[in-house]
């Protein structure tokens, strides 16, 4: 028997995985969002870093964390 209290849903998952971003759907769950807690430098966005993600899903959204994450990785982190 599995207990209630230790099944993580895909959401939290996914907010443990990406602690850079706070995550949320529309009410009627049909929008996924994610906007990073941190400001973005003009510089980072325009290398392409986003500072708010809207997708259709759950899992677009991980997609769409996985590649900004790659892409900081790839540019670096500046301030």
């Amino acid at each position: 028997m599995v207990d209630a209290a230790m099944t993580v849903s895909p959401q939290s998952a996914l907010e443990r995985e990406h602690p850079g971003w706070r995550l949320w759907s529309s009410q009627a769950g049909v929008m996924w969002c994610a906007t990073r807690r941190r400001d973005l430098s003009a510089r980072e966005l325009w290398q392409g870093l986003d500072q708010s993600l809207v997708c259709g899903s759950l899992e677009e959204l991980g997609l769409a964390l996985m590649e900004q994450d790659a892409r900081e990785r790839a540019y670096g982190r500046r301030f």
